[in-house]
């Protein structure tokens, strides 16, 4: 499996696509996940890049933000380990990430097997949202 670095570098060096607004808002609460479901093809990545382009308005640096999306082929899904090492390897390109707040967008987290479980470790772990 290649190194998750190229999806931490492809997602800082290339331009968020434009989207459609919708007029759907997300709770941001401390140490809780929050969650966009529904049937495939119905918006939910662009949604995601729609709170990505909020963030960044609002003053939020890019690189302070992981985006992933964990259906790129080039990704062995089927390796529990995947979420760890995506993780580290943005801290490692962003060490000072830690000392703030760390935005994670994590789209098709349902292929990774053990999912649930990086996500309640890193939510009473870490600082992220």
């Amino acid at each position: 499996m290649p190194a998750p670095e190229f999806l931490i570098a492809e997602f800082q060096e290339r331009e968020l696509p434009d989207s459609i607004p919708r007029q759907v808002t997300l709770p941001r609460l401390p140490r809780k996940a929050a969650v966009v479901i529904g049937m495939r093809r119905t918006g939910k990545t662009f949604f995601m890049y729609q709170q990505i382009s909020s963030l960044i308005a609002a003053g939020t640096a890019k690189r302070d933000i992981l985006y992933a999306n964990l259906e790129d082929d080039r990704l062995e899904t089927d390796d529990p380990r995947l979420l760890s090492e995506l993780l580290e390897a943005f801290y490692r390109s962003n060490p000072a990430v830690r000392e703030g707040t760390a935005y994670l967008f994590l789209d098709e987290i349902q292929l990774i097997s053990g999912w649930p479980r990086f996500v309640r470790r890193v939510i009473d772990t870490e600082n992220v949202q």
